[in-house]
């Protein structure tokens, strides 16, 4: 009677816990360079926040399906951290450069060889740009790979995006995703709509 008892409190209390669900969503895989979506992250879960008056940080987790992690050719695929919106030169350029500064990169689980933090428009001096550089062979299907960067405001007059892309090099993009953001730096939405968490 006393073992019944026990496993009836046990029980009960584990369905009073709460579950604590973040939002995630599938990644577009349908813009840019779509013969990709084979090899890409199937699935994103980000978190956008403040660390200091003058740091944001933008926390990444890719999930890739077996078939998708099956499908990598080892060398030369790169997740690409945008903090601009790109656009051809012939439509005028990107927009939003020199409002977010790569201040640092932090790989943490997510496999790389390298990563490369480059200008991509604007300012010489100012890094929008992160490279991070896949070891295919380490990545598995059926799991998450967290990492995340720090990025130093700089000026967002009327606020602004940063994007999400897989590519192959040589090759075009696949986009992934984007956060939009306000005049303060914090996130008002994202595109898939699941994907932002906010810290």
């Amino acid at each position: 009677m006393k073992f019944k008892l026990v496993i009836l409190i046990v029980s009960l209390l584990l369905v009073m816990v709460p579950t604590v669900v973040y939002a995630a969503d599938y990644y577009h895989n349908t813009v840019g360079d779509t013969s990709l979506a084979d090899e890409a992250p199937y699935y994103g879960n980000w978190w956008w926040g403040h660390r200091s008056s003058n740091r944001i940080v933008w926390e990444i987790h890719d999930y890739w399906s077996q078939d998708n992690a099956n499908r990598l050719r080892n060398g030369q695929y790169r997740m690409e951290v945008e903090a601009y919106k790109y656009r051809p030169w012939w439509q005028g350029g990107s927009l939003y450069c020199d409002q977010l500064n790569v201040a640092s990169v932090h790989t943490f689980e997510l496999p790389v060889t390298h990563y490369s933090v480059l200008n991509e428009c604007g300012q010489s001096d100012k890094k929008e740009l992160i490279l991070l550089h896949l070891n295919e062979s380490s990545i598995q299907g059926w799991r998450w790979y967290r990492h995340y960067h720090y990025f130093s405001k700089v000026t967002a007059p009327s606020g602004g995006e940063v994007n999400y892309s897989f590519s192959y090099d040589p090759g075009n993009d696949l986009w992934l995703g984007k956060i939009y953001y306000n005049s303060s730096f914090n996130a008002t939405s994202s595109d898939r709509v699941g994907l932002l968490n906010l810290y």
